[in-house]
């Protein structure tokens, strides 16, 4: 080969290894976007992985929205509650009505027994017919009379007494005898009158007494009454005795419990005696 043809076959051959060069180049830059295509799948997971955890935050606002609202409709309902439950319920129409005409009123008292909050009027009146009766007037004007017992022609005083439960009890208090007197209580039951009883069969008449060789007392405490009483049994010996009536409204009872009894002795124990027959209400 002349040394035209070797330079010629150089120069083929350098341009050939220049275009295996480029070759390679753009078959590596190619396989570069490749690679990049397929990250690009990681690089949209990662939005995704954000965007999922929107949700559990619009989740949770809403969650708490919906508390929110719970709680507002229960304090509503219990302030409608508790307005329904202190409502008083007022017994209907005017009930026994006027008094009937030419009674006379022999005692009254004012006080709270419907347990509303307003004074009613408690008295004892003897009609036409000279027959006593007991009857308590409202605020707004319902009146109830109390079939019987009736306190009697010797009523001379009348008390208005809380024993617990809400509303008082009247206390009327008649002569018994000369040297007694008697105190009935009254209480109103829903729209109804009448006398308390006592251990669920009697009627509430205690007697009170205050001189002779017997005395009786009552005191009034916050849910009862001590009925204390003191008999000379001979000589400067008096015999004690103190019991007490629990007041169960509900059902209008006194329900009595044991009573303590002691020895006295006068003219040392002269107060203490006399102190039983205190009218402490």
């Amino acid at each position: 080969m002349t040394q035209r043809q070797v330079q010629v076959l150089i120069g083929l051959s350098a341009a050939v290894a220049v275009l295996l060069v480029v070759l390679i180049v753009v078959l590596l830059t190619g396989g570069g976007d490749d690679g990049v295509a397929v990250t690009t799948p990681t690089t949209t997971s990662a939005p995704a992985s954000t965007s999922s955890s929107t949700p559990d935050s619009t989740t949770a606002a809403t969650s708490s929205t919906t508390t929110a609202g719970t709680t507002t409709s229960s304090t509503a309902t219990t302030s409608t509650t508790t307005t329904t439950t202190s409502a008083a319920v007022a017994c209907p129409g005017p009930g026994a009505g006027a008094l009937p005409v030419g009674s006379t009123i022999a005692v009254d008292v004012w006080g709270d027994f419907d347990g509303d909050g307003a004074d009613d009027r408690f008295l004892v009146y003897n009609d036409s017919g000279g027959t006593y009766w007991a009857r308590v007037e409202l605020s707004y004007g319902f009146a109830a009379v109390a079939p019987d017992p009736q306190p009697g022609p010797g009523v001379i005083n009348a008390k208005a007494v809380d024993l617990g439960g809400g509303a008082e009890l009247a206390v009327a208090e008649s002569l018994g005898s000369p040297s007694s007197r008697l105190a009935t209580f009254y209480a109103l039951y829903g729209c109804d009158l009448a006398a308390a009883t006592r251990d669920t069969a009697d009627i509430a008449q205690f007697p009170l007494r205050g001189s002779g060789m017997e005395l009786a007392g009552i005191t009034c405490l916050a849910d009862g009454i001590d009925v204390t009483g003191a008999r000379n049994t001979g000589g400067s010996e008096w015999e004690v005795s103190t019991m007490f009536y629990q007041w169960v409204p509900g059902i209008g009872v006194f329900q009595g419990s044991m009573g303590a009894t002691a020895i006295l002795h006068s003219p040392a124990d002269d107060a203490a005696i006399q102190s039983h027959a205190d009218w402490g209400c």
